[in-house]
């Protein structure tokens, strides 16, 4: 569980990435990175939501950022700048309602895809999580075919310790849930080696 971190910190970088906190005018970005079906193949019902669902959406967590001080980050690339996605921590929630767990999610925009990006930005955001904000625990849901998505959790440390099913819209799917614990996990064979609904890799 995260309480609220009164410090802001510094875009976290990595070799290929910088991570910063999302801006209003993130979400026309992010919404025609994600405005693909196979984005939101794993998300939820697969629903792809449209700018106004996105902008409130951004809106929601430019306030919680500003208010916890952690959350999701914008995920961009070093050489040029270009938004490619997003990665960070979530309040997870049941039924609407906060459980006090926090998730490491990831999205991307297909186009970048395959290039390990999303374990990139993962790992640096569990250092973050783990070194800069006291976090112990994290949970991460990744529906059961996104192999791709779970080998990322399972390359980070994550455990799978169930699996979920679950029903919305008519549609019933399983989710892997996964658990990182600081106090039985060693980051360095996993996140420390690298150079996050959840989408692309």
């Amino acid at each position: 569980m995260l309480g609220t971190v009164a410090a802001v910190p510094p875009p976290l970088q990595t070799d290929r990435l910088s991570l910063r906190p999302l801006r209003a005018g993130d979400a026309e970005v992010l919404w025609r990175l994600w405005d693909d079906p196979e984005v939101y193949a794993y998300v939820g019902t697969g629903d792809v939501p449209g700018l106004d669902r996105l902008e409130r959406g951004v809106e929601a967590f430019v306030r919680m950022y500003a208010e916890r001080g952690w959350g999701p980050l914008a995920v961009a690339r070093r050489e040029d700048g270009v938004v490619i996605g997003e990665c960070g921590l979530y309040p997870w929630r049941q039924d609407g309602v906060e459980t006090g767990e926090v998730e490491l999610g990831y999205r991307y925009g297909r186009a970048h895809w395959g290039q390990g990006y999303g374990r990139e930005a993962a790992a640096a955001v569990l250092r973050w999580a783990r070194d800069e904000l006291g976090c112990s625990e994290l949970v991460c849901s990744v529906q059961e075919p996104n192999v791709a998505s779970r080998r990322i959790a399972e390359g980070l440390g994550f455990r799978l310790v169930a699996l979920r099913e679950r029903r919305a819209d008519g549609r019933v799917w399983l989710d892997c849930w996964y658990v990182w614990s600081g106090s039985e996990s060693s980051e360095s064979g996993s996140a420390a080696g690298a150079g996050g609904g959840v989408a692309g890799g």
